[in-house]
């Protein structure tokens, strides 16, 4: 993932000339419309956040989980609001939100989901959107590393051009709050920078839609939707058609991305293991995860600390998903 650095330079010349704007919002980084697939009725969900374990599992409505202010908002350095990457992630969102619908009725009916092109270019394009737009993926150490050497290019630069005097107080503030403004435009920039040298990659790869068949079993909804299981070769990047990137997209549905474009596969999901897989990658790559299952998820809170990937990637051993069944 490339952070755009010169794009949020060039936004600030954008934004500097557009009026201020108080109002602030709250951003889904995982839609509201997704929710509902997992919630039921209700629309609520049981979830356990690390950053909060002294509270243990609690419930919430939808309407306030996964979010956080304005994340998809490039505030310029004059505090101009842009929320273009809003309404790019909205049209992304529309666009595969029918053929999410179509894939689940398909799948508990026990019918494999073929896809048209334009539908496998707005699956890959939802599927990177979604990867990129998590807050989780910002905040591993890679993403720190690179945010960290980004902000501190811009506060050269800047010192550079006697805007910022190292040696005042003043200097730590301004640094501190310019920091702050970076991060966030860079994430808010990135959740839906132009999709040209990602798709491709995507495309290059098959679907596969996983349906569980065990009662009281289902997929957990994580602050890192996905699961990223290896490869026979013992690869995690998209590059391997081996590897796969499971979304879950219902509670007893996920997507998978694997394999060469073709036929469409439908995969049984009989095996308890299968389900703890998705559910154990999901889990340890997330800060927050929700179920309508309040057993699921305390369950799956009591194993977190027995749970660890390999090497620490965001990854398990190759999967039985791996092997072609008959």
């Amino acid at each position: 993932m490339r952070i755009e650095l010169e794009t949020w330079r060039s936004r600030q010349s954008v934004t500097a000339s557009k009026p201020r704007q108080t109002k602030a919002k709250k951003h889904h980084y995982i839609p509201r419309s997704f929710q509902e697939r997992f919630s039921g009725p209700d629309l609520n969900l049981w979830f356990y956040d690390k950053r909060e374990r002294a509270f243990g599992v609690r419930r919430k409505p939808i309407a306030r989980l996964f979010r956080g202010w304005e994340l998809y908002t490039v505030v310029g350095l004059d505090g101009a609001r842009d929320r273009t990457t809003e309404t790019r992630l909205s049209v992304i969102e529309g666009r595969a939100s029918p053929i999410l619908d179509r894939v689940i009725t398909e799948a508990r009916e026990g019918r494999a989901s073929l896809f048209s092109e334009a539908e496998r270019l707005a699956l890959s394009t939802f599927f990177i959107a979604q990867f990129r737009r998590s807050p989780d993926l910002h905040n591993t150490v890679a993403g720190r590393r690179r945010v960290d050497d980004a902000v501190a290019e811009v506060i050269a630069e800047w010192e550079a051009a006697g805007h910022i005097a190292p040696s005042s107080q003043r200097s730590a503030v301004e640094n501190e709050r310019l920091g702050r403004k970076i991060r966030g435009n860079l994430l808010a920039e990135n959740a839906a920078a132009p999709m040209e040298t990602a798709s491709p990659v995507m495309m290059q790869r098959g679907f596969t839609t996983g349906v569980i068949r065990l009662p009281q079993r289902s997929f957990v909804l994580g602050s890192t939707q996905f699961a990223r299981l290896l490869s026979p070769q013992r690869r995690q990047d998209l590059g391997d058609p081996g590897s796969e990137l499971w979304l879950p997209i219902a509670s007893d549905v996920a997507l998978c991305s694997h394999g060469l474009p073709g036929r469409g596969r439908l995969l049984e999901i009989d095996r308890d293991q299968d389900v703890r897989k998705v559910n154990g990658a999901i889990v340890s790559a997330s800060t927050v995860f929700a179920s309508p299952n309040r057993e699921l998820v305390e369950a799956l809170s009591r194993r977190m600390g027995e749970y660890q990937p390999p090497e620490g990637e965001i990854a398990v051993p190759p999967s039985a998903f791996n092997q072609e069944r008959t």
